[in-house]
């Protein structure tokens, strides 16, 4: 390897922006829920290292040059990042305000006022959940990523001008940032994760006691990705002489590590954490190797990719609230309104782009002054906006007496409801003068605990509890069965079984209860779970089957009559059909409990009581009519 003596200036590359319209379309594909893409949010560690990277390029230049304008660089930034998210932002008010359930409006304004001062991913972190069911309900959810792009934009620049125009060290600020990634890199691993990745650690343990999205949220658990542009900016602008092999060896594998993340990931992957680092260098090696005689270059310059890049930064802002306004409205996106999503976010994107994006960063087309008005103006109408429909309860009283109970109820009470009752008996004490049961299972079982608790003998019951993530699922660790877990949870699930640290609890309770959102391995392997339990002939077993009641959608409910609620039904999912006959069809050594038999008929599943109260809220757990109305319907011989 040879360093050269010129140095290149920061020069224009088709490449990447073809690297950002492929990120940009894993994170669509993404949230569409598109089979292949369920680690498609990878493709915003792609935008991290490129962001780090052409801004690194950008101010080092310029300082070199001593042609550096603070000043002038938050401007340039206010132009390429504000106008077209401030529009997004505003016909997104607009267009909800009609669509969204009181709870979900009120929700969506606080979220718009926190992507204002670009601390929504903080509002995200204590509000909600990326990953979470929740999660389809926020249509400025993607925003959390600009926010940390501009947290880090605010202070990046002012580092730098410290240490390399006032210091004039570069070594220092070269340490300094190794020290900074490193850190960062830590606590992407061991804070907010570690409840994923460490279980034999606290379980309660997490970063400012928040959940493990705590490092996927905050900014200080994404700044090494980053960070490390930086250095690769460093190694770019020595422009050293690499062999053309070795240039497409090396950018082939960064595609290779991309395309491998996009395969072993998924939504329980630690993320961000060292496992980041596959996409992080996968970039990284495109960035740095990639040239204009390149295979990888040649692929990424395609006019079609590199024109989707160059409109990346509208397809990214509009995608997510479009694709959350067609859910609200259409019960089932198929693949042709699939296709109709993208060619519409595509052609909105374009025109946003070419009648809104270029012009606000053009000087010549519209002014500082001009820039100043509509910010002011956009700022003001979407603040006053959001304040309204606040103090309005999300406009709460103008629904119905008989609807505001279901319409109020946001997904953080139905989380609550769902898990309280579980989660306070887990300490539960054997108690001689009532009948144990010892519960153990997943959300599955959670629900269940709401069932029994208006069982009209609950008082006579000392429950205690036992919770099983459902991505272990309910049986004995075998070298066998374990290979039915994705490798991506074997380690976590190794650690999470409890069914073998239970046995001596199991053992001296006369009933036992599983339940869980089975699959049909863990369904076809139940016998062999139930026979090692080795229960004496004086307990009893029970086994819950899974329940799923279809797509919920409460906006279509609003105003219906009692007479016409209870008529209305959801197609019952194949896949619990078929794990409840499964594990009905093994039943000899349990007592099976098939709630779906309950409620569902000839494939139709009930969405309503008898009182005309909702079921269940999200399709899959019950609310607490939908647990008493159940209850009503089982018999259960306990004592």
């Amino acid at each position: 390897m040879k360093q050269l003596d010129n140095k290149k200036n920061y020069l224009y590359r088709k490449d990447i922006d073809g690297l950002r319209a492929i990120a940009v379309f894993v994170v669509i594909f993404y949230h569409m829920g598109l089979p292949l893409f369920h680690a498609g949010y990878i493709g915003v560690d792609i935008f991290f290292v490129i962001s780090g990277y052409l801004i690194s390029s950008i101010i080092l230049k310029d300082i070199e040059n001593r042609k550096f304008d603070i000043k002038n660089f938050y401007i340039r930034r206010i132009r390429r990042i504000l106008p077209i998210l401030l529009l997004v932002v505003t016909l997104s008010l607009i267009f909800f305000y009609k669509i969204l359930l009181p709870y979900q409006l009120i929700d969506f304004s606080k979220s718009a006022l926190s992507t204002l001062g670009f601390f929504s991913n903080f509002y995200f972190l204590l509000n909600s959940g990326y990953f979470s069911p929740g999660a389809n309900e926020l249509p400025l959810l993607h925003t959390w990523s600009l926010s940390i792009e501009e947290q880090f934009y605010i202070f990046y620049p002012l580092i730098l001008i410290f240490f390399l125009t006032y210091l004039n060290k570069k070594k220092y600020i070269f340490i300094f940032f190794i020290i900074l990634i490193l850190s960062s890199l830590a606590l992407a691993q061991f804070g907010g994760n570690l409840k994923t990745t460490y279980p034999f650690l606290e379980k309660n343990f997490s970063f400012f006691n928040q959940s493990y999205f705590a490092s996927f949220f905050m900014t200080f658990g994404r700044i090494w990705e980053l960070l490390i542009g930086y250095y690769l900016c460093l190694i770019f602008r020595k422009n050293f002489q690499f062999s053309l092999i070795l240039r497409n060896l090396i950018s082939m594998l960064g595609a290779i590590l991309i395309i491998i993340s996009l395969f072993i990931f998924n939504k329980d992957t630690p993320h961000p954490s060292l496992i980041t680092l596959l996409p992080v260098a996968g970039t990284s090696f495109i960035l740095i190797f990639s040239n204009h005689n390149t295979f990888i270059y040649k692929i990424l310059s395609y006019k079609i990719l590199v024109w989707l890049g160059l409109i990346s930064y509208s397809l990214y802002l509009w995608h997510h609230p479009i694709l959350i306004f067609l859910n609200f409205t259409i019960d089932d996106l198929n693949y042709v309104y699939q296709l109709i999503y993208i060619i519409s976010v595509i052609i909105i994107s374009f025109f946003s782009w070419k009648y809104f994006e270029l012009p606000f960063r053009n000087y010549n087309i519209v002014s500082n002054k001009f820039l100043l008005i509509f910010v002011l103006i956009s700022y003001s109408s979407i603040i006053l906006l959001s304040i309204y429909f606040i103090s309005k309860k999300g406009f709460l009283d103008s629904y119905k007496p008989e609807d505001q109970q279901f319409v109020s109820y946001n997904s953080t009470q139905r989380g609550d409801f769902v898990r309280s009752k579980f989660n306070l008996s887990k300490k539960n004490e054997y108690d001689q003068s009532k009948v144990n049961v010892l519960l153990i299972g997943d959300s599955q079982a959670q629900d269940f605990f709401n069932v029994l608790s208006f069982h009209k003998d609950f008082n006579r019951l000392n429950i205690k509890t036992i919770y099983i993530s459902a991505k272990c699922q309910i049986f004995f660790k075998t070298k066998t069965s374990i290979l039915n877990i994705p490798k991506a949870d074997r380690f976590y699930c190794s650690n999470e079984m409890q069914l073998n640290e239970s046995l001596t609890l199991i053992k001296k309770y006369q009933v036992i209860i599983l339940a869980a959102n089975w699959k049909k391995w863990s369904s076809d392997l139940i016998n062999d779970t139930v026979d090692r339990l080795e229960l004496s002939n004086n307990q009893k077993i029970y086994v819950v089957g899974p329940k799923h009641f279809g797509k919920i959608n409460i906006n279509k409910y609003i105003g219906t009559t009692l007479e016409v609620r209870l008529k209305l039904f959801n197609n019952l999912k194949k896949h619990t059909k078929d794990v409840n006959n499964l594990l009905k069809s093994k039943s000899k050594n349990y007592d099976f409990i098939n709630l779906v038999e309950k409620i569902c008929s000839n494939n139709q599943c009930k969405i309503f009581d008898k009182q005309g109260q909702l079921i269940s809220h999200d399709g899959n757990h019950l609310t607490a009519s939908g647990a008493k109305y159940i209850s009503s319907l089982i018999k259960l011989n306990l004592f």
